[in-house]
């Protein structure tokens, strides 16, 4: 006997077949979970396993006493820290190339998970976004990881720094970093203190 749908989903994964093209993101943020006529009938999962953690979607709605496995999933997709293309940035690397689009999609893919870590090394996988917090209201090490990845040339981890460390290698920027290309990148950012002077993270 065949049971009921359990997907293993991660931040950046795609479910684009299994829902009919939209984004992961889009659909965890528009599903009114068990009363989704779509949970009866088998077109979305009971349960999400992300990043370790397990999310039943079929139960109890939340209350003021108990959230529900989706609402719980929302707020872990919300905590996490997600890297797409960018236009109009600085110059990147000897290109001189103002975009990332159509080229850099692996280093955005390495940016949200070496952030990923260093959020769990810094604050703990449990730990969650508040709602509706400003920026200079969140912890500092949330800040502090954030910062190192914006879209400037002097960030430590930010676009511009691993494509001048993929151009130590022979990759200039707007060619296509492969993945181990990409590692070789943040394992020499990391030589060089870019995860910040407390970081024991080992690449």
């Amino acid at each position: 006997m065949v049971g009921p749908p359990v997907f293993l989903v991660n931040a950046t994964a795609s479910l684009a077949t299994y829902l009919n093209l939209r984004s992961v993101r889009e659909w965890i943020f528009d599903m009114a979970a068990e009363s989704d006529p779509r949970m009866k009938e088998d077109r979305l999962p009971r349960s999400v396993w992300m990043l370790g953690t397990e999310y039943k979607l079929m139960g109890a709605a939340s209350t003021a006493e108990h959230e529900s496995g989706a609402d719980a999933m929302k707020r872990d997709v919300r905590s996490r820290l997600c890297f797409t293309y960018r236009t109009n940035l600085a110059p990147i690397g000897l290109s001189q190339l103002t975009t990332d689009a159509g080229w850099g999609c692996m280093l955005r893919s390495g940016q949200m998970i070496i952030a990923q870590a260093l959020l769990t090394h810094h604050l703990g996988r449990n730990w969650r976004l508040p709602p509706r917090t400003s920026y200079k209201d969140m912890p500092p090490e949330y800040r502090r990881v954030l910062e190192l990845f914006a879209d400037n040339p002097d960030a430590p981890l930010s676009v511009h720094a691993i494509a001048r460390a993929g151009e130590e290698v022979g990759k200039r920027a707007g060619q296509w970093l492969g993945p181990n290309t990409v590692c070789s990148a943040f394992k020499r950012l990391h030589e060089r203190g870019a995860f910040g002077a407390d970081c024991s993270l080992q690449l």
